[in-house]
């Protein structure tokens, strides 16, 4: 309404330069009209722009994954902190170490002495899974912590045998259960004694 009223207003000015009128009506529109453009033209330059960096980005992600899925991604991830955990926690079994010992384990049940170095707060922490994991599997476990272990190897565990050159099915067996978990140890035979123990495990500090 306001625009009519003001066109009726003016409308004797406007017959008397109707070409001037017109003249300024197209140089507005125009204008209008390449003002939307170049706008328009500035908001597709960016946004191409914005495609193709992410199109670089994603390109340079795939040429640093080199092929790897981003499941593979979260399987390396998930290796490396238990990798972490592990130097945190060097001499702890882990629980896959565990399940391959138990297997193994449970086939020949039998008495076993086991001894820690009172000094080493690793070896307690391996004593009581060791510990554990045996009388789960039906072995009678004996022994404690002791002050000091003769002769410790430098991978800190020994298995000792009291049976000259016979091969026990107890030995056996443990043995076959640390092969099976990947377990670095040394073991001693030494001649039967009545006195100590037929098969004895000592947890030492590592070197």
């Amino acid at each position: 309404m306001d625009f009519v009223k003001t066109l009726h207003d003016n409308w004797g000015v406007l017959s008397a330069a109707p070409w001037a009128f017109l003249s300024i009506a197209v140089l507005i529109g125009g204008g209008g009209l390449l003002l939307g453009r170049f706008w328009q033209n500035g908001v597709v330059a960016n946004l191409k722009s914005r495609l193709e960096l992410r199109d670089d980005r994603i390109a340079e992600y795939e040429r640093k994954l080199g092929g790897t899925t981003p499941d593979d991604v979260l399987r390396t991830i998930a290796d490396l902190e238990s990798s972490l955990k592990m130097l945190g926690d060097p001499r702890l079994f882990t629980q896959e170490q565990i399940d391959k010992m138990s297997g193994v384990l449970r086939g020949a049940p039998g008495d076993i002495f086991i001894s820690r170095d009172n000094g080493s707060v690793d070896s307690a922490k391996v004593y009581t899974q060791i510990k554990r994991l045996l009388k789960t599997e039906g072995w009678k476990v004996t022994g404690g912590a002791v002050w000091g272990i003769d002769n410790p190897p430098e991978c800190g565990l020994t298995v000792i045998t009291r049976t000259g050159d016979k091969h026990s099915p107890q030995e056996i067996a443990l043995v076959a259960a640390l092969n099976a978990a990947g377990v670095t140890y040394d073991i001693r035979r030494e001649e039967p004694n009545e006195r100590q123990p037929q098969l004895q495990l000592n947890f030492s500090e590592m070197d």
